[in-house]
């Protein structure tokens, strides 16, 4: 039996439109979950408070968009109440040194840096560390830990055996491992002091305040 080319062309021309219309289909529903997504993390955003609620944003924006957190476990977060552009200036002939320049106005800055050595705080008095020192807050989520230090909360007993529970801190100075990843990435929040869901940030691994940070819209 002889294929009816005057059937069959058509009919190769309505797969093949079909297949186009899925395939446009499928775009349109990878985006629309892409856009929810983000619109659903950032529904969570508070717009004002103290210091521990800007960081708290900073940590669900990194857990829902940054690679680093998929390929890491624990997390330090450091919070830069005045942010400074470093400059380098001359001491002498041969010697220079980074000093604060101008200071950004109206913006703080958190950074978020995965945790590569074995610890990275001791609880040994005997060499200077104090339990004051120690990172006093935390988020534990989805077998992920975030910890960072608040000078208005002091650190207590539970706090100390969760640290110790991610290898954040030890008894003694024994076997120490310091690791430098000069090339490691972290990502830097530039947050707007007066609506903290107005930010911008970038993944590097230079240190804040030795690159110029980006522009906000504050107002």
């Amino acid at each position: 039996m002889g294929i009816n080319t005057m059937v069959f062309i058509p009919l190769l021309a309505t797969i093949k439109k079909n297949m186009l219309n899925f395939k446009s289909l499928y775009f349109i529903i990878l985006i629309s979950n892409l856009i929810l997504s983000c619109s659903s993390f950032r529904n969570n955003l508070i717009a004002s408070g103290n210091q521990n609620q800007a960081i708290k944003n900073a940590i669900i924006d990194f857990s829902h968009t940054s690679k680093l957190y998929k390929e890491h476990k624990v997390f330090e977060v450091e919070y830069i109440d005045t942010l400074y552009r470093k400059v380098l200036e001359k001491i002498d002939e041969r010697n220079s040194c980074w000093v604060n320049g101008e200071p950004y106005q109206g913006i703080i800055a958190i950074n978020i840096s995965a945790m590569t050595n074995e610890f990275t705080y001791l609880l040994s008095d005997s060499l200077g560390f104090k339990k004051d020192n120690l990172p006093s807050r935390y988020i534990e989520q989805d077998g992920k830990f975030f910890f960072w230090k608040d000078n208005q909360f002091k650190v207590n007993e539970k706090t100390v055996e969760v640290l110790k529970k991610y290898n954040v801190v030890r008894e003694d100075y024994l076997n120490p491992t310091f690791v430098v990843h000069e090339s490691q990435k972290a990502v830097d929040y530039y947050i707007c002091r007066s609506d903290f869901t107005k930010y911008e940030k970038v993944t590097t691994s230079k240190a804040i305040g030795y690159y110029d940070a980006p522009e906000i819209d504050c107002e």
